[in-house]
């Protein structure tokens, strides 16, 4: 489960809900769209990646990441 966040509301480990996400944040495809999801903020955002979803990007090259706890949308990053 990917989040998106700027860089003034990245994810702070360990989150208390178990999930732990990488330091390196990868870039969305078309990133002018896609906004922080942090309540009240409107900047750019980075696609967070879970440990295990970051591995997949670097040695697999996939690309496309589900985002947020409900998967309510997908996210293509580059």
């Amino acid at each position: 489960m990917a989040i998106v966040r700027c860089l003034d509301h990245r994810p702070v480990m360990p989150l208390k809900d178990g999930h732990e996400f990488s330091n390196d944040p990868a870039t969305p495809v078309g990133a002018g769209g896609v906004l922080c999801g942090e309540a009240g903020c409107e900047a750019a955002g980075l696609v967070w990646l879970e440990v295990a979803e970051r591995e997949k990007y670097d040695f697999v090259q996939t690309r496309v990441f589900e985002v947020g706890s409900k998967h309510a949308a997908k996210v293509r990053v580059g």
